[in-house]
């Protein structure tokens, strides 16, 4: 279903489902919770999500995408050169799935899934290509500069960074 109605209510229970991703992961279990907190009828949440956790991560994924677009627009990046709003796409992104690390980790043990593997390269795609089209320059190489942040997002995305050294001991 795609439709502004549906994308709202989609937008609702990844929101509400957020808190209850550590412990259940990117569930039916989760997904009903949250349609209870939000007052959506279960069946119509399990509908929104036919393909079960894969629609889930794929919608917190452009979830948070939206969101890192949302606070860019909000800033003059005119005069910053091209690689620093890139790492500034990169950092804000980060910033914004931070508090929700275990989710993030939940999402890419599905995604690493040798089925949804196609699904998590197609996710990955829109990251870099939202956070390339940032530059609103036709003067650079989109290949070449989406290939290095490919592999500069697949590289921060794939340890999901903690908020300090100190996590890791």
């Amino acid at each position: 279903m795609r439709s502004p109605l549906a994308e709202s209510q989609r937008t609702a229970l990844i929101e509400a489902m957020l808190p209850d991703v550590a412990f259940d992961g990117w569930s039916r279990p989760a997904l009903r919770a949250a349609a209870r907190r939000t007052g959506i009828p279960a069946a119509e949440a399990l509908a929104l999500f036919p393909a079960g956790s894969a629609d889930l991560v794929a919608c917190f994924s452009r979830w948070a995408d939206l969101r890192m677009l949302d606070r860019l627009a909000a800033l003059t990046l005119d005069p910053l050169r091209i690689p620093a709003r890139i790492a500034l796409a990169i950092a804000t992104r980060l910033e914004i799935v931070a508090p929700w690390r275990e989710a993030e980790r939940r999402a890419l043990s599905v995604l690493v899934l040798p089925h949804h593997a196609p699904l998590g390269l197609r996710l990955l795609y829109e990251t870099v290509d939202a956070a390339w089209n940032l530059r609103q320059s036709v003067d650079t190489n989109y290949p070449a500069g989406a290939d290095l942040l490919s592999a500069l997002a697949h590289t921060l995305q794939a340890p999901v960074p903690l908020a300090s050294p100190r996590h890791y001991l």
